[in-house]
């Protein structure tokens, strides 16, 4: 019996690792490139690079729907879940150049800078955050700690990226054509911290479905 029990959390233990391995990937492959067109966006003011950005975010709903569909219903409605986040943060993204001062330019960054890109990168991560959990809130308990989760990682993605205007890699980027490989590193970086961090919350919301499990913080109160 404890053989059985202990084979159970080992090979759960292996399905949670593959899928935050490869929730990470996918996240990272697919979702650098939506920040690289809002980005691209917020200089150059197209758009044509919003619906970009629009485009990006169904490609990365679908990317991460592979991964779902298997282990919660309906989980088609994911992706136009995540595409609906996307097009808020697009939105949001048109007055971002009015709003952060120098945007585009961080050669010559202000304190408020860095500021403003900290609020507006929690902010994206709350609105694409906010969409999926209306998703999340049907197939699982607890779901509003996605909302955190994709907000924390949003945060964190775009301090480690933006902190390489401060490292030593920052003279490369200062150099005619370094701004393709700071977006592309910035890109990926956001990439990896979001899928980490909701990659991890995900795999912890899915052990209580909805369906098949109590929520586990009503069942701790009525011990």
């Amino acid at each position: 019996m404890e053989n059985q029990v202990a084979r159970r959390f080992l090979g759960l233990l292996q399905a949670e690792w593959l899928l935050w391995i490869m929730w990470v990937l996918a996240t990272t492959a697919v979702g650098f490139l939506g920040v690289v067109g809002l980005m691209f966006g917020a200089i150059a003011e197209s758009a044509v690079v919003y619906a970009l950005a629009v485009v990006f975010g169904v490609l990365l709903g679908t990317a991460q729907w592979m991964l779902l569909h298997k282990r919660v219903p309906r989980a088609g409605q994911w992706v136009w879940a995540t595409a609906v986040g996307w097009i808020v943060c697009a939105f949001v993204n048109l007055g971002a150049g009015r709003i952060v001062p120098q945007f585009g330019n961080p050669s010559r960054v202000p304190a408020g800078y860095y500021l403003s890109m900290a609020v507006i990168s929690v902010l994206w991560g709350t609105m694409i955050g906010t969409a999926q959990w209306m998703f999340l809130r049907e197939r699982v308990h607890r779901a509003s700690r996605w909302v955190w989760a994709t907000a924390m990682g949003w945060g964190v993605g775009w301090c480690l990226g933006w902190g390489a205007m401060v490292s030593p890699l920052a003279r490369v980027l200062r150099k005619p054509g370094g701004y393709t490989l700071f977006f592309a590193t910035f890109g990926v970086t956001v990439g990896i911290a979001v899928g980490a961090i909701t990659g991890y919350v995900l795999n912890v919301l899915l052990r209580y479905p909805i369906s098949a499990v109590p929520d586990p913080q009503q069942e701790a109160n009525t011990r």
